[in-house]
């Protein structure tokens, strides 16, 4: 599932918030960052 709509680019830093977050929710350690 797209997290931004086609042609809308994410910036780094907030694509790693969401991942955070996501990774949070999930209970899923973060590796390698």
């Amino acid at each position: 599932i797209p997290l931004t709509r086609v042609g809308e680019p994410m910036s780094l830093s907030d694509l790693e918030n969401q991942g955070a977050e996501l990774a949070r929710f999930l209970q899923v350690p973060l590796e390698g960052l």
